[in-house]
């Protein structure tokens, strides 16, 4: 698949955005289960490079780079 799509994954999750070779890259938003949610880039399924991580609980945000999925860097 390439382009932009929106999947529903089975744990409830969904992403809509880039989707290169079948995998969330590019620029997309990814909405959790549990009310949290991600919008920025994405390489390889993972969140990579720019991006806000919107905690629900709380209303707490972090805003800044991203490495293999996890916080890094300035934020």
């Amino acid at each position: 698949m390439e382009g932009k799509g929106k999947f529903t994954y089975s744990s409830g999750g969904i992403y809509e955005g880039d989707i290169k070779e079948g995998k969330r890259s590019g620029k997309g938003t990814y909405k959790f289960t549990n009310g949290n949610h991600y919008e920025g880039q994405w390489a390889d399924n993972n969140q990579e490079g720019e991006g806000k991580f919107y905690y629900q609980e709380g209303g707490d945000v972090y805003s800044g780079q991203f490495s293999k999925g996890k916080f890094h860097g300035f934020g």
